[in-house]
């Protein structure tokens, strides 16, 4: 599949603006993050169109191959991070205990000690899925039933409440669910590649459609607040905008730094909360300036640190995706299925989604 310019250039800019959701802790700039709601269930979407597109291209990956290079690999990292954020959060003294982060029990098996790791075992298992769901549209040769009966899931699962879930030990029950719309359009879109629609994926009339369907979804969510359904419809209509218009956004060095948004996700946290502890003990209030000094920093850093890292054995297995190889070209990854969460912002006394 050609490379999606468009596609790698908002990758980037989706990483960015969760770096930022995570960063304000002035009032001031609290109302900002709504603005970048759609970062979540952008990458969400991505992930599963992706997947969709590679079980019909790559013949030669079984499913059983799939779970084993893929979401075993992604569980790995998972766990490895987990054993990270405990033990800088063990000697900070973080510990997200009224959240049910952090505590070791059952639960931590797909919760995690950080508030945005949830979203890993999330993506293996939902990855898998979509790629064993796709290869059967393959199998049946019915792509077409299979993309309809996808999208119908995709707006039923909208309407479907995480409210009653509040135990801490259902985080990841909880928060799979507000990301699942978002895979599963994906998932129709990627089908829709192989039917006769096909034609209409590349009508830059729909991906103008597409684009607007995120403003607006954006602008509703800025205004009247966080819905999930809303949420998740600015995720989807910026991944049609890509689809549909591949070339349209062209980033320098998209291609590469596309390729670094995981290991930017999976790290950004940590210089961020280091540098708002060194700042709350200095005695340094919140402001405007000291919001947008330490998100430039944290930014910078996080991609400086997640390209050297994805190219050095065995730092590799915690910021890239890629094959198990002591050296990783960072500058040859394409498009592919991507693992980026959401936490809540500062702002909220406990780091969860609602």
């Amino acid at each position: 599949m050609p490379l999606n310019l468009t596609l790698e250039s908002l990758r980037v800019i989706a990483i960015v603006a969760i770096i930022w959701l995570h960063t304000p802790e002035s009032l001031a700039l609290a109302g900002s993050q709504n603005l970048c709601r759609f970062a979540v269930p952008f990458f969400a979407a991505a992930s599963g169109y992706l997947t969709s597109r590679s079980a019909a291209r790559r013949h030669e990956y079984t499913i059983a191959k799939i779970i084993a290079d893929r979401s075993l690999r992604i569980y790995l990292m998972f766990a490895l991070w987990s054993v990270v954020y405990y033990v800088v959060r063990c000697i900070g003294g973080k510990l997200q205990m009224d959240a049910g982060v952090g505590q070791l029990n059952w639960a931590t098996l797909v919760n995690g000690t950080a508030h945005h790791l949830w979203f890993l075992p999330f993506i293996a298992v939902g990855t898998a899925l979509a790629f064993a769901w796709a290869r059967l549209a393959t199998i049946i040769h019915k792509p077409g039933l299979m993309a309809v009966l996808t999208g119908v899931a995709a707006i039923t699962s909208m309407f479907i409440s995480d409210a009653s879930i509040q135990s801490p030990e259902w985080y990841c029950v909880r928060l799979s669910l507000a990301a699942l719309p978002g895979l599963l359009a994906g998932m129709a879109f990627g089908l829709m590649e192989d039917t006769p629609s096909s034609r209409l994926m590349r009508a830059k009339w729909l991906g103008m459609v597409g684009l607007t369907v995120c403003i607006l979804a954006t602008a509703w969510i800025a205004y009247d607040g966080r819905t999930s359904w809303i949420e998740n419809l600015s995720g989807v209509g910026l991944l049609l905008f890509a689809i549909c218009l591949p070339s349209a956004i062209q980033l320098p060095h998209a291609k590469m730094l596309g390729a670094l948004t995981f290991g930017v996700f999976v790290f950004h946290v940590l210089p961020l909360e280091a540098g708002q502890d060194v700042l709350h003990k200095l005695g340094i209030r919140p402001s405007v300036l000291t919001d947008i000094s330490l998100f430039v920093v944290t930014t910078i850093f996080s991609f400086v640190v997640a390209a050297k890292c994805a190219t050095i054995w065995p730092l590799n297995y915690m910021f890239s995706l890629r094959s198990n190889r002591k050296k990783i070209p960072v500058v040859a990854s394409a498009n592919r299925v991507d693992l980026q969460a959401e936490a809540p912002s500062k702002a909220t006394p406990v780091r969860e989604l609602h």
